[in-house]
This record gives structure tokens, C-alpha cells and sequence, in this order.
């Protein structure tokens, strides 16, 4: 009875050694492969894994809420005058009285019109009394177009990607230090100059919008009919001049139109490019 109880207490001994060794052993095996990762590799993928955190953060960055809208105003305004110099007049005062700039001027003379087209930029959160002001006595338009486009969820995207490519880029510094080879060395350096590039790109996409969100855009044209004496035609030259003027505004209106279409004449390049170089393999097979 007594050596039966002594076989089982080794028994139990026995399991119990192995069963350690074991755990001990894959302690160590695991200990080994932590050792094993190379510092640059830890960086690495600690750079990547700060990368991808900032990276979510930017959907909960355009849920905040910001104390004002960002809005883009622009007007277009074509109206009769009864004085083009005494309207001319009356929008420059109310452009210095509202602390904006008159950033284009030109005037036209002929026979039978006189007219001014005028663009001014005014501090958007005095744009609709300086509208009021500018427009107070004018009978009717033949042009009145007021336009708002809300830009407060591109801006807060913008913000909050710098914020991230900034830090990042700063991680990658940090990591430049530490590199060993030049292998590594190069591979960084290129991360950071595509890190420069975008960063320097979003800052400039902020400054346009900050600008346009500052100060509003508006355009002014307005004329005033000469009276003609009574059976008297318009000479040739006057309407040589008044036809120069209206081809000149045309062609405008076509390059803006030209310019609204970019995307589609870009897309048609790209794919005769694409044409060309799949006959051009196809020729050489």
C-alpha cells in the first residue's frame, strides 16, 4: 500500500515537472521572438499604428461643432443708371466704408452707352448692408444673382489632415534619426518629401478658402443709354465698338465655360493616351 501511494506521489511530481517545463518553455520562445524585432521595425509600426489612430480621428473631427459657418458669398449685379459716374462714386464709398477693395475696374464709352463693370471684395459679414446700401434706389436689374456655398465640411477635413500629416511627418524625423543604412535613410526621406508636398498643398487649399470665406466677391456692371438725336443712326465706329465689346464678353464666357470642363477633356486625353500606347504595344507584338 505504501509503495503504491509512493508510484502515484511520483506520478503526480512527474506531470507536474513536465508541464512547467513546457510553459517555461514557450515563456522563452516567446521572449526570443519579441528580442528578435529590430528597433527600426518597432518604430516602424509604431509610426504606422499613430498613423492609422490620427487617421480615424478625422471622421470624428468633422462631427465638432465650430462656433461659425464657413460660407462663400459672391454677387453679380447688371443694372440702368441714370449717373455712371455718380454710381461709380457711391460704390467706392461704400466699398471704404466697409473696409473692402476694389479689386478690377473698367469703364466703356460709345454714342449711345456709357458703362462700368467694377468687382469688389467686401469682409463677408458686412456683405448683405453693403448689398443694401449699393443697391438702395436702383428700379430694377438685369442681372441680380446672390450665391452661397457652404464650405465648412472641406475646411474642417482639411484642417484635421494636416493636423495628421504634420504629426506624422514628425514621426518620420524621429525615425530618420534612428536609421542605420542608407537604404532605410533614402526610403524615409522619400516618405517625407511626399508628407511636404501634400502638407504644403492643403495649406494652400486652406489660405484660397480662408480667403474666399473672409471676403466676398461681387461684381458690378452698370450703364446708362445716351439719348440719340432724333433720326440719327449709330455710326459704324460706334458700332464696330459695341460689337468688340460684346465678343470680347462672349469669348470670356466661353473660356469660363471651357474652364468648367476640364475634368472631361482631361479624361478624353487620358484615354487617347491610353489608345496610343495599346497600339503602339499591339504594333510591336
Amino acid at each position: 500500500m505504501t509503495n503504491n501511494r509512493l508510484r502515484l506521489a511520483a506520478l503526480y511530481l512527474f506531470l507536474f515537472g513536465t508541464i512547467a517545463c513546457g510553459r517555461a518553455s514557450e515563456q522563452n520562445i516567446a521572449e526570443t521572438k519579441a528580442i528578435s524585432i529590430s528597433p527600426e521595425a518597432r518604430s516602424m509600426a509604431s509610426s504606422e499604428m499613430g498613423a492609422e489612430m490620427s487617421e480615424e480621428t478625422i471622421p470624428q473631427a468633422k462631427t465638432k461643432r465650430i462656433n461659425t459657418q464657413k460660407l462663400i458669398k459672391t454677387g453679380s449685379l447688371k443694372f440702368e443708371t441714370k449717373d455712371v459716374r455718380a454710381s461709380s462714386k457711391r460704390i467706392h464709398n461704400a466699398v471704404t466704408q466697409a473696409n473692402g477693395y476694389i479689386s478690377s475696374e473698367t469703364s466703356h464709352k460709345n454714342d449711345y452707352r456709357s458703362s462700368v463693370t467694377l468687382t469688389a471684395r467686401i469682409p463677408s459679414e458686412k456683405f448683405d448692408p453693403f448689398i443694401s446700401q449699393v443697391t438702395s434706389g436702383v428700379e430694377s436689374f438685369d442681372r441680380n444673382e446672390i450665391r452661397v456655398k457652404d464650405v465648412t465640411e472641406e475646411f474642417l477635413d482639411l484642417s484635421a489632415r494636416l493636423k495628421t500629416k504634420k504629426a506624422l511627418e514628425q514621426r518620420y524625423i524621429a525615425l530618420l534619426d534612428k536609421a542605420k543604412t542608407i537604404k532605410n535613410i533614402l526610403e524615409i526621406e522619400r516618405e517625407i518629401e511626399k508628407l511636404r508636398s501634400d502638407i504644403e498643398s492643403t495649406e494652400g487649399r486652406l489660405r484660397y478658402l480662408n480667403d474666399r470665406v473672409g471676403f466676398s466677391t461681387i461684381t458690378f456692371e452698370f450703364y446708362k443709354r445716351h439719348e440719340l438725336v432724333a433720326g440719327a443712326e449709330p455710326g459704324w465706329w460706334s458700332k464696330f465698338g459695341e460689337s468688340f465689346v460684346d465678343g470680347w464678353e462672349n469669348m470670356l464666357s466661353f473660356f469660363l465655360v471651357l474652364t468648367q470642363l476640364w475634368p472631361f477633356f482631361l479624361l478624353a486625353l487620358g484615354v487617347i493616351f491610353g489608345i496610343k500606347k495599346w497600339r503602339g504595344k499591339k504594333a510591336k507584338a
